[in-house]
């Protein structure tokens, strides 16, 4: 789901290299839709609470 003010995307299970390492990888078509560059920082929300992640490429 997008508006203006937030996208809804599934969290996957992160890859080996990444674990422990705050990082948010998005496919490239949401990165320009969200207007962010590779190691821009955003914050991610869920109902368990927020966390802030530096955004790369998915693999």
């Amino acid at each position: 789901m997008v508006n203006k003010d937030f996208i809804e995307l599934r969290v996957e299970t992160a890859g080996a290299k990444d674990v422990g390492r705050k990082i948010g990888r998005l496919p490239r078509k949401v990165m320009n839709l969200l207007n962010v560059s590779s190691g821009d920082y955003i914050e991610v929300e869920s109902d368990k609470g927020s966390t802030v992640l530096q955004v790369l490429p998915t693999l």
